[in-house]
C-alpha cells in the first residue's frame, strides 16, 4: 500500500500536491474543483491590505511564446493582483471553505502595517483557516529586489508578529529574487516559520516592438513557466539538508516528473499554479497517478523512502 501522506508544517495532508495562491483559488467554487481532483490543500488568493492591489488591470495574463531555430519556450506572464475582497469578506470565504471542504485551507495575506498583520491573521484564524501563508514574495514591488538583508529582515519580523498572534501554523513564501535564498531560509526558520515555500514568481518585462512599449498594462509583471523549475530545484536541494522545517516546492511544474524532481530534492510538498491555469484542475489527478506509478515501479512505500535522496549525490562546486 503506497502512502502519499505528508506533514506540511503541522498540517497532515493526504498527498504532496497543494494548489498555490492565485485566481485558481479565489473562491469556494474553484476550491471545490481543486479538492475534487485530488489537491491535498489550498492556499487562497492573497488578501492585500492596500486596496489598490485588489483591482486588476486588463488584460492581466499573456502566454508568451518564443523560439530560437527549432527550440520553443513559453512564459506565463501575469499581472494578477490580490483577492478583490476586503478582510471581512475574505474571512467569510475562508469560513465557507473551512466548513465545506475536507482539506486544509491556508489563508494568504500581505499587509503594510504591523497592526494589520496582527489583526488580519487573528481574524482569519477565527474564521477557520488551517494556516497562514505570509506573502511577501509578490513580484510587483521593489522590496523583493532590494537584497537579502532588507527583504529577509522584513519577512522575519512579520513571521514573529504573526506567530505571536495565532496558534495555527505560519508559513512564508520566499521571493526568487533574493541574493541569498540559502541564508534567508535559516533566518526565517529561526524567526519561527513552520515551513517555507520556494518560490513565488519572478519579476519580468515584455515589450511590444511594433508599439515600442511594454505589453498588457504597461509595466513589469510576474513571469513563470517550465524554465523556472531548475532554479527552484537548485535552492531546495541546498536548503533541505540544512534546516529542520519543511520546504515546499513551487515554480516550473508541468508534469508528474517535475513533482518527483521536487521530492527528490527534498520538497515535502509542491505548490502547483501555472499548470492549473493553462491545463485545468485535471493535472492534479494526473500528477497523483504519476507519483503512484513511479513509487510502484521503484517499490517505494512512502514518500520518505526517496525524499531528498538526490541531495547527497550533488557534487559541490568546490569539488
Amino acid at each position: 500500500m503506497i502512502d502519499l501522506s505528508v506533514n506540511y508544517g503541522g498540517l497532515k495532508l493526504k498527498n504532496p500536491l497543494v494548489v498555490a495562491s492565485g485566481g485558481i483559488s479565489k473562491n469556494i467554487e474553484l476550491m471545490h474543483m481543486a479538492e475534487e481532483k485530488g489537491a491535498a490543500a489550498i492556499v487562497m488568493k492573497t488578501l492585500f491590505e492596500e486596496e489598490y492591489a485588489r483591482k486588476n488591470p486588463t488584460p492581466c495574463f499573456k502566454l508568451i511564446k518564443r523560439k530560437s531555430g527549432q527550440q520553443r519556450a513559453t512564459s506565463f506572464y501575469t499581472f494578477e493582483q490580490a483577492s478583490p475582497f476586503g478582510p471581512e469578506r475574505y474571512a467569510e470565504e475562508v469560513s465557507k471553505a473551512a466548513k465545506q471542504l475536507s482539506i486544509p485551507v491556508v489563508a494568504s495575506i500581505n499587509c503594510v502595517n504591523d497592526s494589520s498583520w496582527v489583526s488580519y491573521s487573528r481574524l482569519l484564524e477565527e474564521s477557520g483557516a488551517s494556516a497562514i501563508e505570509i506573502n511577501r514574495s509578490c513580484p510587483y514591488s521593489t522590496v523583493g529586489t532590494s537584497g537579502k538583508e532588507m527583504w529577509t529582515s522584513l519577512a522575519a519580523d512579520t513571521v514573529k508578529k504573526v506567530k505571536e498572534t495565532v496558534s495555527i501554523p505560519v508559513f512564508i513564501k520566499l521571493t526568487p529574487q533574493l541574493s541569498d535564498p540559502f541564508g534567508a531560509a535559516f533566518i526565517l526558520e529561526e524567526a519561527g516559520s513552520d515551513a517555507i515555500t520556494m518560490f513565488g514568481r519572478f519579476t519580468g518585462l515584455e515589450i511590444d516592438i511594433d508599439k515600442e512599449e511594454p505589453i498588457m498594462h504597461g509595466g513589469i509583471a510576474g513571469h513563470g513557466g517550465l524554465w523556472s523549475l531548475h532554479y527552484s530545484l537548485r535552492w531546495i536541494s541546498a536548503v533541505y539538508p540544512q534546516i529542520n522545517i519543511p520546504v515546499i516546492g513551487g515554480g516550473g511544474v508541468g508534469s508528474g516528473e517535475d513533482i518527483i524532481k521536487f521530492l527528490l530534492c527534498g520538497a515535502t510538498a509542491v505548490q502547483v499554479c501555472t499548470a492549473v491555469y493553462t491545463e485545468g484542475f485535471n493535472v492534479i489527478s494526473q500528477y497523483l497517478e504519476f507519483i503512484k506509478e513511479y513509487m510502484h515501479g521503484k517499490n517505494y512505500k512512502s514518500l520518505k523512502d526517496f525524499r531528498g535522496s538526490v541531495c547527497k549525490k550533488i557534487i559541490p562546486t568546490t569539488e
